[in-house]
């Protein structure tokens, strides 16, 4: 269950004006006069008021198994055995169920249909998974991946369709999503960067024009994308991402590697480059199980969005035993913890940006980490909804040189397996690890959960390109070569309905996703020679 902070903040002169006691403090203490509380009342309605909406950003989701892994390991069958689809998200739902809206990448489909394709790995999961993500209080997805379309378009409509059925809300390519928390529209779009960097600007632009229509109040932009298995950032996935916060974007989640990439502030927003694997069942025991949480903060002061470094970084593991993978991601304490914020800081080291030691911000390009409150959010500076750029910006933004380290594209990097299978990918290397702010929880979980998603118009068939087949696992990928390769092993990827949980204590949000009126609309979704996207 999600608790809102909803701090409203009146102008000193506005209560002194208002208070018939003479009472000018802009806070009231519990212990304050009834005639104060009255006071206070009539004063916020007419004050500024500060919002602060907690956003938990997550890496891939993978909901199911392939069916080369062995049955006795793999996803489906733990499932079956724990008969609890609240079991796996359990280790983070301390986190999740207390932040205002849960986004994770969701690689694969939920389905009954269709027919595997010819590709290395395909995922396809029974569509009453979809209530792993509802029971562990996953409010979005981003669904724009090389899984997507795992057992043909049938796949992807009905996975889109069953995450609409749950009030899960979702974007993918050209269909936008909207999350309604504490009367503000968190707007999402998720795009492919490995179909090529000029298609995923043009999803970008359209999708942010698409938001501004709909009034959104900040802009989540997830990027698939990067180079699998490697620890560094592509200068193909920088510029994307750039890109992305250049047209509006306001905070910028990226996956696909299978491992933490460092973080990145760019024009006062944060970039995380890979956020790893995270409920993933796509690997029976994966090498590498660090993964992460990454929090944002978005504070605002009525409609402008304050500029400022309320993220915070939460190391976990995608398993809850280093023996294996057992599906159930959870969050690292003690020295561990402190190791990941210490393997996050070495990711991180070319963007300029450090973590404390619990996982906030230190630093970001040479200047302190700012973490507004309620009092502060009135004097810090903000951008207005709508504005591309910021005018001005909270701390020196340094310009962005592209590393040329680990940045070629027909790379190809060996990655070994639970199953003992060895992997080669190639593909643009995306460096992805984020970290948002985390915060208090207030007593009352309030508000609606709306979504409004905008209607499909279809990705260009020219931007595919020509020769692509039905059976075909190909992806037309402009920063990448071709090469064949196995992929890691992995699992239909399904989205849990979204169910509503009453407890005595909160309430969380529901709401109802449109999105799917325009399911039949991307016959032309990722597919890739050889094989080279096989790995998710």
């Amino acid at each position: 269950m999600k608790k809102k902070i909803i701090l409203s903040v009146i102008l000193a002169g506005v209560v002194a004006a208002s208070c018939s006691c003479g009472n000018s403090n802009m806070k009231h203490s519990k212990d304050s006069a009834p005639e104060e509380a009255s006071v206070s009342a009539e004063a916020e309605s007419s004050g500024p008021q500060v919002t602060q909406i907690v956003i938990s950003g997550a890496g891939d989701v993978t909901l199911g198994s392939d069916v080369g892994q062995p049955t006795d390991l793999n996803f489906d069958t733990m499932y079956e055995e724990v008969s609890d689809p609240s079991y796996f998200l359990s280790g983070v739902s301390s986190v999740f169920g207390a932040d205002d809206m849960t986004l994770v990448n969701f690689e694969g489909t939920l389905s009954t249909q269709g027919e595997r394709q010819d590709k290395t790995y395909a995922f396809r999961g029974d569509p009453e998974y979809v209530d792993i993500l509802t029971k562990g209080s996953v409010e979005a997805v981003a669904f724009a991946n090389n899984h997507c379309q795992d057992y043909g378009e049938v796949s992807y409509t009905d996975t889109m369709q069953y995450l609409d059925e749950a009030g899960i809300k979702y974007s993918s390519f050209d269909i936008v999503g909207v999350y309604e928390a504490q009367g503000k529209k968190l707007g999402m779009i998720s795009v492919s960067q490995l179909r090529g960097n000029d298609q995923a600007k043009e999803l970008i632009t359209q999708g942010v024009a698409k938001l501004r229509e709909q009034d959104a109040d900040a802009i989540i932009v997830s990027i698939h994308g990067g180079v699998e298995h490697e620890y560094s950032v592509s200068s193909e996935m920088k510029e994307v991402a750039h890109f992305a916060v250049d047209e509006g974007a306001d905070l910028v989640l990226c996956h696909h590697p299978h491992v933490l990439q460092g973080v990145e502030k760019y024009n006062n927003v944060y970039i995380a480059y890979s956020l790893g694997n995270f409920c993933f069942g796509g690997n029976t025991n994966p090498s590498d199980k660090n993964t992460m949480i990454f929090q944002k903060t978005f504070t605002f002061v009525d409609d402008a969005l304050v500029l400022d470094d309320a993220v915070k970084a939460i190391p976990c593991s995608v398993s809850s035993t280093s023996e294996r993978n057992d599906y159930q991601p959870t969050i690292k304490e003690g020295e561990e913890f402190t190791e990941g914020i210490e393997t996050l800081n070495d990711y991180s080291e070319e963007f300029d940006v450090v973590f404390a030691d619990d996982g906030s911000i230190e630093s970001a390009n040479g200047a302190a980490g700012f973490v507004p409150d309620a009092t502060t959010a009135l004097t810090a500076q903000t951008r207005a909804k709508g504005t591309v750029s910021p005018a001005t910006a909270t701390d020196t933004e340094s310009t962005d040189a592209e590393s040329t380290d680990a940045e070629a594209s027909d790379t190809e990097n060996t990655d070994e397996n639970a199953d003992g299978t060895d992997t080669a990918t190639q593909t643009d290397s995306t460096d992805t690890t984020a970290v948002d702010s985390t915060t208090d929880a207030a007593d009352a979980a309030t508000g609606t959960d709306a979504s409004a998603d905008s209607t499909s118009t279809g990705v260009p068939d020219a931007s595919v390109g020509a020769g692509l087949t039905a059976g075909t696992d190909t992806e037309p990928a402009a920063n990448s070569t071709t090469g064949t390769g196995t992929a890691a092993t992995g699992s239909t990827g399904n989205n849990n309905t979204k169910t509503t949980d009453t407890t005595a204590d909160s309430a969380k949000d529901s709401g109802s996703s449109s999105s799917g009126k325009g399911l039949m609309r991307h016959r032309d979704l990722l597919k890739s020679d050889d094989k080279i996207f096989a790995l998710q």
